[in-house]
């Protein structure tokens, strides 16, 4: 169905493509790069667990083999439903640091304090908040001229954005190696666009050069800390045309475009 967003930023979880076009909905960034976008790092993380779970999991006798293989399902779902609680709880953590008063800290998962706690993360967001200088917005709902829509980690200005990401961090060479990855770029630089309001995507691209985005990563692995990356322009600006190319794409694709600028 994909992720909506009236014009004056309502999220809505009830339409469809359908319903989209009958009253002017907007995709969100993420239903739009989801038409190029290869998960990679959670297809290898699935890989991971199973061959993790038929490590470990053991067999029942005269088990059928579909009956095992159904019962390393459900156990990695039960793994990944684990692993993204701890994470959304990490991320809640986040956001009432930096203010936000939508968070109820009582439904927070112990393990998300625990690593919060434990990779020091407030450094990172200690400067955000003094860059922000009280004018910060957590889970900040952004819609742009364009025709899309987004749901951004932290803002301020019209020209930062910053995210925040989970992240079970491996060890490579006897040390922690997160992993930040360029798709991430695409993401963000079309909600500092969409935050900055911006009209063309020419414009667009020139106006990523004075824009501050970064992401933070925060593990939920035994390899415990946080890690910043403030993305260089090119990144930004690469991941910008990507953005633009699968929002042409998802136009054909859908026989709808959002900013009523073209017929399909």
């Amino acid at each position: 169905m994909g992720h909506w967003y009236q014009t004056d930023g309502t999220e809505r979880y009830d339409a469809g493509i359908k319903i989209a076009r009958e009253e002017g909905l907007l995709p969100s960034v993420t239903t739009i790069l989801g038409v190029i976008d290869d998960p990679w790092a959670l297809k290898n993380w699935r890989t991971d667990q199973a061959i993790m779970q038929t490590m470990t999991l053991p067999t029942i006798e005269n088990e059928p083999p579909d009956a095992y293989v159904a019962r390393v399902k459900r156990s990695m779902d039960d793994e990944q439903e684990k692993t993204t609680g701890i994470g959304r709880g990490v991320h809640s953590l986040c956001e009432l640091y930096l203010g936000s008063e939508a968070i109820d800290a009582g439904k927070i998962p112990v393990e998300s304090y625990r690593a919060y706690e434990d990779s020091k993360v407030e450094v990172y967001l200690k400067q955000m908040a003094e860059a922000a200088g009280g004018t910060g917005q957590t889970e900040q709902v952004v819609v742009s001229p364009m025709g899309y829509a987004g749901r951004m980690d932290y803002g301020w200005g019209g020209d930062s954005v910053w995210d925040f990401k989970s992240q079970g961090v491996k060890e490579r060479e006897g040390k922690a190696s997160p992993g930040f990855y360029q798709d991430w770029a695409r993401q963000l630089a079309a909600y500092a666009i969409a935050c900055g309001r911006v009209e063309d995507a020419v414009d667009a691209a020139k106006y990523l050069e004075q824009c501050s985005v970064g992401s933070v990563i925060i593990s939920t692995s035994r390899h415990r800390g946080s890690w910043e990356r403030k993305w260089s322009t090119k990144a930004l600006v690469k991941g910008w045309w990507i953005f633009v190319a699968a929002f042409e794409l998802w136009k054909v694709l859908n026989g709808y475009d959002p900013s009523g600028s073209l017929a399909l």
